[in-house]
């Protein structure tokens, strides 16, 4: 049974990148959306992650916890068109849970500057450290960090001319056993 377990989240989690988007957004809007809204919640306030899936439509995942240090839980839209993924690894003194986001579509610079002031203005995320850079046509790259270590949260951006891939990082350091 576990195995079938396996072989679903796999099968779930190679619907990524985003097809179609929510609505009447774009895939890009929409991608930024889910990303803004759900990884937060996701990542910072755990309790806020239902209200922020259902505001942005997502009522079906899939959870899989294929090893003892790894889980990942996939939330697709209504029309699984959509997906968020998160995944957590687990080590004796250390956690890192991810929030990936992945659309068909690239965001230029200046949307990645939109997005990132777009997290800046959330309570939960606040000022980011950090560069937005174009280091050749067609490639957008950007690393963000929140000041502080408790805990550390990171934001990753690649933008292709052809997909665009957001993750948020949450960097826990447990104490040593």
């Amino acid at each position: 049974m576990m195995a079938v377990a396996r072989v679903g989240l796999a099968l779930a989690l190679a619907v990524v990148p985003a097809g179609i988007a929510h609505g009447d957004e774009s895939k890009r809007a929409a991608g930024v959306a889910d990303f803004c809204e759900v990884c937060p919640a996701a990542l910072l306030a755990p309790s806020g992650l239902p209200a922020a899936l259902k505001a942005r439509d997502f009522s079906r995942s899939v959870t899989g916890n294929p090893g003892a240090t790894v889980g990942a839980t996939l939330h697709a839209s209504a029309d699984g068109m959509r997906t968020v993924t998160l995944t957590r690894y687990r080590f004796s003194d250390f956690s890192i849970a991810s929030c990936i986001v992945s659309f068909s579509e690239p965001l230029s610079i200046d949307e990645l500057a939109d997005l990132r002031r777009r997290l800046e203005a959330q309570a939960l995320v606040g000022r980011l450290e950090g560069e937005l850079i174009e280091p050749m046509p067609g490639l957008n790259i950007g690393t963000l960090k929140r000041p502080g270590n408790s805990p550390i949260m990171t934001v990753n951006i690649t933008a292709t001319a052809k997909v665009t891939t957001l993750t948020m990082n949450r960097w826990d350091l447990l104490p040593s056993k």
